[in-house]
């Protein structure tokens, strides 16, 4: 078990220093994690096109909605394209699940190896790659920070994404 106790100091404590703070909590730990959630403001829901991804939008969705979480919710759908086909498509996943999707990230599993394999970011091992630049687009939607702002920065997360993504270095 997991105190929400400790949770909630250890985001205390990484205020102070962090400009963004990305807490990826699988779904199994959402019912003990009430605080946390309430805090939250964006949450990224990520779901697979299938009846289960269906069943488990809406399990989330009601649990925020009854914690009168007033996060940004963003909706993406992981492991889309011809190389992993869906339960279902696009628009019976959103009509059951009862949400908009706002990004779709494709299934590149050769990239994603090439990463692992390498010990690299993605974005560094494959900068092109329809994957990478579907994740460089979320994370600017969820940090509202452009390209510009980012390289500018120099230190951030944001900022060493896209500089793997331009094929800079690793710094």
């Amino acid at each position: 078990p997991i105190d929400s106790g400790a949770i909630n100091a250890l985001l205390m404590e990484m205020k102070t220093n962090f400009e963004y703070i990305i807490v990826d909590l699988p779904r199994h730990l959402l019912a003990g994690q009430k605080r946390l959630l309430s805090m939250a403001h964006e949450v990224v829901l990520v779901a697979e096109l299938s009846l289960a991804g269906i069943r488990d939008m809406l399990r989330i969705k009601t649990a925020l909605t009854n914690l009168g979480c007033a996060a940004t919710m963003t909706i993406v759908a992981s492991r889309v394209g011809p190389t992993h086909p869906s339960q279902v498509d696009v628009p019976a996943f959103e009509k059951g699940a009862q949400v908009k999707i706002d990004f779709s990230i494709p299934e590149d599993t050769k990239s994603v190896a090439m990463a692992a394999n390498s010990g690299k970011a993605l974005g560094a091992v494959a900068a092109q790659a329809s994957v990478t630049k579907s994740l460089l687009d979320l994370a600017k939607k969820i940090t509202g920070k452009t390209e510009d702002v980012a390289k500018k920065k120099g230190d951030g997360l944001l900022a060493r994404i896209l500089s793997h993504s331009a094929k800079k270095p690793v710094p």
